[in-house]
């Protein structure tokens, strides 16, 4: 069987078996959904920091599992410059949200100016 022929057969069978086509999907990710997240996460960070599972992984191990600033063990996020697209480390939401006020010094006096008159 040709390669052109099977595609195209196959094509046609899930056209005409949309319902079971979508009942073995949602079957396959029930089964298989930690795996699922799991590869997009990797797939993410490969395409948005250049980051490999591996790479990943060891960044994590040499941090210890934790944050690089507060060293709390919460979930990490990657931490880079925006401006160069850098890869610095791995933070924490909240450090990660609070490494960006400091950054931008409108933004740090902003936060100044918004604490002094609260």
């Amino acid at each position: 069987m040709n390669t052109e022929y099977r595609r195209e057969y196959m094509r046609r069978w899930r056209d005409e078996n949309r319902k079971r086509t979508n009942e073995l999907a949602r079957e396959y990710y029930a089964r298989n959904r930690a795996a699922i997240l799991l590869k997009e996460k990797d797939r993410h960070r490969k395409k948005l920091y250049g980051l490999s599972p591996e790479q990943w992984a060891l960044m994590v191990v040499s941090q210890g599992g934790c944050c690089a600033i507060c060293r709390e063990e919460k979930k990490l996020h990657v931490d880079h410059d925006h401006a160069t697209g850098r890869v610095r480390g791995l933070l924490c939401n909240r450090c990660n949200t609070g490494l960006r006020v400091l950054e931008e010094p409108k933004r740090l006096q902003a936060s100044r100016d918004y604490l002094a008159r609260t």
